[in-house]
């Protein structure tokens, strides 16, 4: 049985394990294939990480998942099968990075208030960009402020924690523009994640593509709700664990996938 994992992250964004470790781990999972799907970066697909797969016999799918926004609420889309070399999608790459960029010193500002001294080049010398309350989290953790990811989310960065800030981000039709100008699909991302099935409703009647009925370790019951949305809409399927490595430790790589025969049409395989 040929699997795709469909929804992975890497060091390039929120994840603990290089775009080469990814790739490594895959083979070792049995899997055929991957998406890699990045937080509102592209920078895994450097050509040398391209070559690697290809050498190691890993399908490796483009991908990068997209912080928009509907009605106040935090809207994650998966984009793939789009073309890697369109100014367009890089100049709303760009802009999404500097929009983690504010929103990081912006939360940082919250922390030294609370008598945290902690400064934005000490975050940048530890990650890089695109920037994220994981990374923040983690700086946290090596100053000995907190313990562990959940103890700094729930203290500090969480939605209702006292240094949380909200990311400015692009309303969907916005976003989903972008995707398709650059040739590519457009999907829902966890809506098992909204606990409101009329919210997931209104979201699949804009234009997307298709939606990540298969998701992470929820159950078959769940991911099915989804997929018969999917179908009574005419959209395409997804599923992926969302793979972050120690930041995720649950969603093990391959824990939810696609079959082979059952992978959404590309145009612009790498």
């Amino acid at each position: 049985m040929d699997r795709y994992d469909l929804h992975t992250h890497t060091t390039c964004s929120d994840g603990s394990y290089s775009p080469r470790e990814l790739i490594d781990l895959a083979v070792t999972k049995g899997l055929a294939g991957i998406a890699i799907t990045d937080h509102d970066t592209i920078a895994a697909f450097a050509p040398e990480v391209l070559a690697y797969a290809k050498a190691h016999k890993i399908d490796l799918l483009q991908g990068v998942e997209i912080s928009a926004y509907y009605k106040g609420q935090a809207v994650h889309i998966l984009a793939y099968d789009f073309k890697l070399d369109v100014p367009e999608l890089h100049e709303f790459i760009t802009l999404q990075e500097e929009r983690r960029r504010v929103r990081a010193e912006e939360i940082l500002e919250k922390l030294r208030a609370h008598g945290f001294e902690i400064t934005f080049a000490e975050l940048q010398r530890s990650h890089g960009s695109p920037l994220g309350r994981p990374h923040i989290a983690a700086l946290l953790i090596r100053k000995g402020v907190v313990e562990n990811l959940d103890e700094a989310f729930a203290r500090f960065l969480g939605d209702s924690a006292p240094c949380f800030v909200p990311m400015r981000q692009p309303e969907i039709p916005e976003a989903l523009r972008i995707i398709h100008a650059a040739g590519g699909k457009a999907f829902i991302a966890h809506p098992h994640f909204y606990n409101d099935f009329e919210f997931v409703k209104e979201l699949a009647a804009f234009h997307f593509d298709g939606i990540e009925c298969y998701y992470a370790r929820f159950s078959y019951q769940v991911n099915m709700r989804y997929k018969r949305l999917a179908e009574r809409r005419n959209l395409l399927v997804s599923g992926g664990s969302d793979f972050h490595g120690q930041g995720k430790p649950f969603n093990d790589l391959g824990v939810a996938y696609l079959e082979k025969a059952n992978l959404f049409p590309r145009k612009n395989s790498l």
